[in-house]
């Protein structure tokens, strides 16, 4: 059962969208196909709701963190049992809601 999911835009050569998932025993990271930046096909269109997995680990390896980040942002910071880390950060002047619901997913057991 899927508890919660953000999307992220990723910055590259095509826009692709991350996807942080948690379910009730993993947190799964997938993105969508590149697509263009002025494209508005419908193929592209199809890319966006197709998610590649591009990796999981259990929920019992990983801690969610919630603070500030530098002066104006939010900060969610996830820490693996293997001692690496990872973060996302939002404007302090935007919602930090899908980071609080992420990390209380992530909290719950």
């Amino acid at each position: 059962m899927l508890h919660h999911a953000l999307t992220v835009a990723a910055k590259g050569s095509g826009v692709r969208t991350l996807v942080l998932g948690v379910t009730d025993q993993r947190l799964l990271l997938g993105a969508t196909a590149p697509v263009g930046l002025l494209s508005s096909s419908a193929a592209d269109e199809r890319a966006q709701t197709d998610i590649d997995l591009l990796g999981s680990v259990p929920r019992t390896a990983v801690a969610a963190r919630l603070g500030r980040y530098r002066l104006n942002w939010k900060r969610l910071r996830i820490d693996f049992a293997d001692g690496s880390w990872l973060s996302f950060h939002v404007p302090l002047a935007e919602s930090g809601r899908p980071l609080r619901e992420i990390a209380a997913a992530l909290s719950a057991r």
